[in-house]
């Protein structure tokens, strides 16, 4: 009878856990909500760290276009200041376009041409682009002042890489060609036609399989245009639309 009791009084004992148990109460063990809130924190961070890189990379200009002489055709939208944000741009015989992408950059198309113009440079990121001459002659200066991000010139034979200065590159089905009037320049064949030997010359680049590299001197209408295209200067452009 006494062992009944003993265990009766035993299963009816209330259970009182040690004070260093952890799990002696798990609605009041704050370690979850704590974890919460630095996951929550680390969420945001990671969030807004996200948003900054995304907006750093948006482009801030645009192009613009500055001028136009001759016909652009059935293409309507090629007229002083409307804006392109990129894409590629088709000039026909006979024409001529010139563009300007803010303050850094000014190009005259010469047709017929078609050129893939890129995005401008990202606000704080991505700032390298290419441009890309698929067919025509581009000529373009940067102001006498440096570009301040690597632009990459593109033809079906070659790239240069330009940080600023006044060129012309040119595709066509027989030869590809780059001209340096001032600034610097740098082939991506890593030859010795570099910033010190285009400069004041034109490079031609031919063939197929055996590449031959031609160098001459700039004729003077290469050097009045690029004269003219320079006089000009970047002046501040408004843009109508895309």
């Amino acid at each position: 009878m006494k062992d009944d009791e003993s265990r009766s009084a035993a299963n009816g004992a209330e259970f009182t856990p040690p004070e260093n148990c952890p799990n002696s109460d798990p609605l009041a063990n704050p370690a979850p909500r704590g974890r919460f809130r630095m996951d929550h924190r680390l969420f945001i961070g990671i969030f807004l760290l996200l948003i900054a890189v995304v907006y750093g990379a948006l482009p801030d200009e645009v192009w613009v276009i500055a001028e136009v002489d001759g016909s652009t055709g059935e293409r309507s939208e090629l007229a002083p200041g409307f804006s392109i944000s990129s894409g590629e741009i088709e000039v026909i015989a006979g024409s001529e376009v010139e563009l300007q992408l803010g303050r850094r950059l000014r190009l005259r198309i010469i047709g017929p041409a078609r050129v893939y113009l890129p995005a401008g440079p990202g606000r704080w990121f991505s700032k390298g682009r290419t441009l890309i001459v698929e067919q025509g002659r581009v000529l373009g200066t940067s102001g006498g002042s440096p570009l301040g991000y690597a632009m990459v010139l593109e033809t079906g034979r070659e790239r240069a890489t330009l940080v600023g200065g006044s060129f012309i590159v040119e595709h066509n089905d027989d030869f590809s060609g780059f001209a340096l009037r001032e600034g610097d320049m740098a082939l991506e064949t890593g030859s010795v036609h570099n910033s010190e030997k285009l400069r004041g010359n034109y490079l031609t680049i031919s063939g197929e399989t055996a590449i031959r590299y031609e160098t001459r001197s700039l004729t003077l209408v290469e050097q009045e245009e690029l004269a003219r295209l320079m006089a000009k200067g970047l002046p501040a452009l408004a843009a109508t639309g895309d």
